[in-house]
């Protein structure tokens, strides 16, 4: 959703922007650490079309249609810390 809507904005930026990375840097804080840089791997092309999972009500909550295109799941998030 974030790259649809920021299409300029690195993913690794737009990461910082989701439920995910403020739940980890928490904990990243909470042990006294800093994220130093976000590395994604496996980051696929866009694909056409929404799994099976995302159903009608999701898809309208965000405007969405199962057509638009999306990115398939990220492979791995590595955060280095400092």
């Amino acid at each position: 959703m974030l790259t649809e809507r920021f299409p300029d904005i690195p993913i690794t930026e737009l990461l910082k922007y989701t439920h995910t990375y403020s739940y980890t840097s928490t904990f990243i804080q909470q042990i006294g650490k800093k994220v130093k840089s976000i590395e994604i791997k496996g980051l696929p092309n866009k694909s056409l079309g929404f799994h099976a999972h995302a159903g009608p009500d999701l898809l309208k909550q965000y405007g969405l249609t199962k057509d638009d295109y999306h990115f398939s799941p990220i492979r791995q998030i590595i955060i280095h810390l400092e």
